[in-house]
């Protein structure tokens, strides 16, 4: 199946997203992956290269092939699937994953997003290194918070992005609510 579109990966190259544009993309990616869940399956490759949106900026998530159904997982905790900058510690520990691994990946891809740039750096291109900033390091958030984005942004980032998946968020409603909140207000203009 060919979806149109251009990925998310070619837009963030050019500049970073508006919050307003980053949430309503994270939101519409959010239904997309609960519905995924929702069917017992996994998606387990989420990033900004397998989302697609098109001219009417509809976003669409794209590459299925990692996929598993959770009742497979629960048998058997052998998934390893999953893009090294987007995996999730538990992924990266092989422990069990439901949900909230997809949710993580979520994260880095809006805090890419936002920041046009990963949530750790690398020294090296190892891939031990990057698995272990996942597992252990902490996020690296801008050393000033940007003026442009509101302080519950950050807040988002924090829960989606958290080493333990029960301090993320309980569920992809839970994110949307707080993603429309963090929304900044269009001022109306002076008359």
């Amino acid at each position: 199946l060919f979806v149109e579109g251009e990925s998310l990966r070619d837009l963030i190259r050019e500049t970073p997203l508006h919050p307003e544009k980053g949430a309503r993309i994270i939101e519409q990616i959010s239904r997309a992956v609960d519905k995924v869940h929702r069917h017992g399956m996994l998606h387990g490759d989420i990033k900004p290269s397998n989302i697609l949106q098109n001219e009417n900026h509809d976003v669409k998530l794209s590459d299925f092939g990692l996929a598993r159904r959770i009742s497979e997982m629960d048998s058997d905790n052998s998934f390893r699937g999953g893009t090294p900058n987007y995996l999730s510690p538990e992924t990266a520990r092989q422990e069990k994953v439901d949900f909230r691994s997809d949710l993580y990946s979520l994260g880095v891809t809006l805090f890419e997003l936002t920041f046009r740039r990963l949530p750790y750096s690398y020294t090296t291109k190892r891939l031990e290194e990057r698995i272990q900033a996942h597992q252990f390091r902490p996020v690296e958030f801008p050393d000033e918070w940007p003026d442009h984005l509101p302080l519950m942004w950050k807040e988002i980032l924090e829960k989606l992005l958290h080493k333990k998946p029960d301090e993320r968020f309980s569920s992809y409603e839970e994110l949307r609510q707080s993603l429309m909140a963090a929304k900044p207000a269009e001022l109306p203009l002076a008359g």
